[in-house]
């Protein structure tokens, strides 16, 4: 009989490979945190938007077929700012980005899928079909 193979964990990124970031503070329990809603507060350049993306970038990872939403108050503003920190976390991991210029979704090889949109046009991302969303500048 042979003895049972040890049971794989799960490991907490706190540095994703290749991308230079690092997570200070409450940030680094993001990744690993149980709750169905977190809001994370804080000053400027403590890694809020880099936690929250690596939290996205690994659900959709370790959950095939998942669907999720990024959003922020206008499209036009999520271009320009989590879009750009996203990228860099997913580092041509196999991820295609459909919507040219404007990328308007994400599509994992797993199947799992992030849509893109601003509340300035609502049903474009949201739905019951969405597994995550992930609200940047909720304060806006």
């Amino acid at each position: 009989m042979k003895p049972a193979k040890p049971k794989a964990q799960t490991k907490v990124v706190t540095r994703p490979a290749k991308t230079g970031f690092e997570l200070r503070g409450d940030n680094r329990v993001l990744l690993s945190a149980p709750e169905h809603e977190v809001i994370l507060s804080g000053g400027a350049d403590t890694g809020k938007t880099t936690a929250a993306c690596i939290k996205v970038h690994l659900i959709c990872l370790r959950c095939p077929g998942a669907q999720g939403a990024i959003v922020r108050k206008t499209k036009t503003s999520l271009r320009g700012t989590v879009l750009n920190t996203f990228n860099r976390i997913i580092n041509n991991q196999g991820v295609a980005i459909l919507g040219g210029e404007h990328p308007n979704r994400y599509i994992y090889p797993n199947g799992s899928m992030i849509w893109l949109g601003g509340m300035d046009d609502p049903d474009k991302v949201l739905s019951a079909e969405r597994d995550f969303i992930y609200v940047n500048q909720t304060e806006e």
